[in-house]
């Protein structure tokens, strides 16, 4: 998921996943979970995995 769309919510959680199989991987959902999850927002304990594989602060700052 390196390339972020125009209109992407989370440019930086695009840019540390390889694809969003892997993001469902380390959450443990389905890659159409992650899709939606993308455009609607993820539960906090989600957001709070996902910060914590990647070890990054800033992955859910939403774009200007």
């Amino acid at each position: 998921m390196r390339l972020v769309s125009p209109g992407a919510r989370y440019p930086k959680l695009y840019q540390a996943f390889k694809n969003s199989q892997e993001i469902a991987d380390v959450i443990n959902r389905s890659p159409r979970y992650v899709k939606k999850a993308l455009k609607r927002g993820f539960t906090e304990k989600e957001k709070q995995i996902l910060i914590n594989f990647k070890k990054q602060k800033d992955l859910f700052e939403e774009s200007a």
